[in-house]
């Protein structure tokens, strides 16, 4: 009985940190959205573009996680769970760099 509490304890625990882990990321990601709008709107050279790409963004914000584990890709659908159901946020399909990738733009005000 002893081991199953200290289990679910730990088990409670690690999915805690994991739900802290995404309302991190997900403040983080519309934070680089805002900003990524920003510098588009000020850039006289019209050279800045309005998003960010998906990939890139994630793998900038979970660096310090093990790409590819169980817990990095339940981190990273649930921020992109989060990000994407957000109505100020774009979610779509654009060219970046000669490669179809998914990309985030704000929206918002």
């Amino acid at each position: 009985m002893l081991i199953a509490i200290v289990t679910l304890r730990n088990y409670l625990r690690a999915r805690e940190a994991e739900r802290r882990c995404v309302t991190e990321c997900a403040t983080a990601v519309f934070a680089r959205l805002k900003e990524q709008k920003r510098l588009a709107e000020t850039d006289t050279n019209g050279l800045t573009v309005k998003f960010v790409p998906v990939p890139y963004l994630l793998s900038e914000l979970l660096a310090g996680q093990q790409p590819h584990t169980a817990k990095y890709n339940r981190v990273r659908s649930a921020v992109e769970r989060v990000v994407e159901s957000n109505p100020l946020v774009r979610a779509k399909q654009h060219n970046v760099e000669g490669e179809i990738m998914r990309v985030w733009e704000w929206v918002g005000v």
